[in-house]
């Protein structure tokens, strides 16, 4: 999982059985903003959501 910053400038992960995209912003666009905690307290909801979502889903 990255950033999607990073799934355009990194789109090869060595050794990776599977790649699932789950895109997001990166909130560190948001540092020195006096609004970082929110913004990384989303974020971070955000991903785990996308992440127990995708997990469920994941069938080996």
């Amino acid at each position: 999982m990255m950033c999607s910053e990073a799934e355009q400038n990194c789109p090869f992960i060595p050794n990776a059985d599977k790649k699932f995209s789950t895109p997001y912003e990166d909130p560190k666009s948001s540092d020195g903003s006096g609004t970082e905690q929110k913004v990384y307290g989303q974020r971070f909801a955000e991903i785990l959501r996308e992440t127990l979502y995708l997990f469920s889903i994941i069938k080996k």
